[in-house]
């Protein structure tokens, strides 16, 4: 048998060998399939979302506080509010005051300020530029139930005519962070 003839002979017996396995490997692979889907997938963002609001439920559009004729030892001056989670997640939320000014005579240095919350517990008692309170993990479309009462203490120590004729002005501000699960 010259070359050429066994050259030939390899070349058929390869693609013999091919031709077979084409034909026999794919019927070892089963011979049933099937598919299907689920419905059709969706995400969606939550939102976050905080207003202060009144006794009733709707937003506040006049001061929570407004004292007129303020004096040392005047009746105690409350007034009642909530702050409510309008977002569709739970959230920290953050009652502060901002943008306060004053009168040289600052009231902050005689007015005090106590937060109570809807089962009479103090939450803060103090000075109202430092007032800064959290509620942790509020849910969706809770409010917590607020009380503000401002006290001018008649203190000895203390010389209050500086007082006369001062203001002070200032906000309440509120904000909301989502809560990491």
């Amino acid at each position: 048998m010259n070359n050429q003839t066994k050259s030939i002979s390899l070349t058929a017996a390869g693609l013999a060998v091919a031709a077979v396995f084409a034909y026999t490997v794919p019927n070892t692979y089963a011979q049933f399939t099937t598919q299907t889907t689920s419905q059709t997938n969706s995400a969606a963002a939550g939102s976050v979302g905080v207003e202060l609001v009144d006794i009733d439920g709707n937003t506040i559009s006049n001061p929570v506080i407004n004292i007129a004729n303020a004096q040392p030892a005047m009746a105690d001056q409350i007034s009642t509010f909530r702050i409510a989670n309008t977002g569709t997640v739970a959230a920290d939320i953050r009652l502060y005051v901002t943008n306060l000014t004053a009168s040289a005579s600052n009231l902050n240095d005689v007015l005090n300020i106590v937060i109570k919350d809807s089962q009479n517990v103090s939450l803060y008692n103090g000075s109202i530029a430092n007032l800064d309170i959290n509620f942790n993990g509020v849910a969706a479309g809770v409010s917590k139930q607020l009380s503000a009462t401002v006290t001018w203490p008649d203190l000895t120590t203390v010389d209050d005519n500086p007082y006369q004729s001062a203001t002070l002005s200032f906000e309440f501000a509120v904000d909301s962070a989502s809560v990491t699960v």
